[in-house]
């Protein structure tokens, strides 16, 4: 499966210098890029064995609900219906 690599070093805050930034050229870095490969080949190591013996199982729900920013501008109003919506009767 595709995965984007750069947020998982800049979780483990190993960030290479230009031009060695961001996935795979870090791996190129004096500083940092051994441990960044061992990093790498630990996690692909492991989601290698995640799938062939199925361990880690997803499951989700998706919900399209009617939603507006709230006045302050910091939160979403989720509502059950239109109608809800057009009432400000907000869904807790």
């Amino acid at each position: 499966p595709y995965m984007d690599w750069n947020p998982f070093f800049q979780t483990w805050e190993l960030r290479g210098r230009y031009p060695n930034r961001g996935y795979p050229k870090i791996f190129n870095d004096a500083t940092v890029g051994s441990e960044a490969k061992k990093l790498f080949d630990d996690a692909q190591a492991m989601m290698k064995e995640i799938i062939a013996d199925g361990s880690l199982t997803l499951k989700g729900v998706v919900g399209l609900h009617p939603a507006n920013r709230s006045e302050d501008g910091e939160d979403v109003d989720v509502f059950l219906t239109e109608e809800d919506r057009e009432q400000g009767k907000i869904a807790t």
